[in-house]
C-alpha cells in the first residue's frame, strides 16, 4: 500500500496531495523526502480554494492560486517530469475544494489543454486536438435537443468517442479537426 505524503514504515511509498497550508513547498517536501523510496506518486493541481468556511463545516485548510493556469502547469510538469512512475492529478471535479480540471464556464477546456499539450510533445502521434475536448460536451447538447429516434446514431457516437475514434464524431457534431 502507499500513504498518504509521507512513507509510513509498512508502506511501499507514498502519494501526495495538495496541502494548501504549505503551498508548492509541501511538494518540494514531497520530492526531497521521496528520493529514496521504492514508490512515489507525485501529484499535480490547478488551484486550492475550499468552501469550507463559507459552507460553515469547518475552518478553511488553504489557498493556493491558480495563477491564470500556471499553478497547474507547474505541478504537473514537476510530477511528470520526476522520478513518479504514476502521476495523480487532484482532482477531476472537487468543487468543494477548487481542484477541478473539469472543464467550466471560469477555466474552459485549459487545464485538460495543458494535458494535452504535454501528451504531443511526448507523443507526436498523439491523434486528439483541442477542439477534440469539446466532443462530449457537443454530444450531450446534441442528445438534450434530439429527438428518441437519433438516440441510436448518438449512442454510436458515444460509443466511438469512449474507443477514441474520433473522425466519425468530428464531422457529426461540427467540430473541427
Amino acid at each position: 500500500y502507499v500513504s498518504q505524503h509521507h512513507r509510513r514504515s509498512s508502506a511501499l511509498g507514498a502519494f501526495d496531495w495538495p496541502v494548501p497550508q504549505e503551498g508548492l513547498a509541501a511538494i518540494d517536501r514531497f520530492e526531497r523526502e521521496s528520493k529514496t523510496w521504492p514508490l512515489a506518486i507525485s501529484v499535480a493541481f490547478p488551484r486550492f480554494h475550499d468552501i469550507y468556511a463559507e459552507a460553515q463545516v469547518h475552518a478553511s485548510w488553504g489557498h493556493v492560486a491558480d495563477k491564470e493556469g500556471a499553478t497547474f502547469r507547474d505541478t504537473f510538469l514537476r510530477a511528470v517530469r520526476g522520478k513518479s512512475a504514476v502521476v495523480q492529478i487532484a482532482t477531476w471535479n472537487d468543487w468543494g475544494e477548487g481542484t477541478q480540471i473539469e472543464p467550466s464556464r471560469e477555466f474552459g477546456w485549459r487545464d485538460l489543454e495543458t494535458i494535452q499539450q504535454y501528451r504531443l510533445q511526448v507523443d507526436q502521434a498523439f491523434p486528439y486536438n483541442r477542439n477534440d475536448l469539446q466532443l462530449p460536451l457537443r454530444l450531450y447538447e446534441r442528445r438534450a435537443k434530439s429527438p428518441t429516434p437519433e438516440n441510436a446514431n448518438l449512442d454510436r457516437l458515444a460509443e466511438n468517442l469512449a474507443a477514441g475514434r474520433v473522425q466519425e464524431s468530428r464531422r457529426a457534431l461540427a467540430v473541427e479537426r
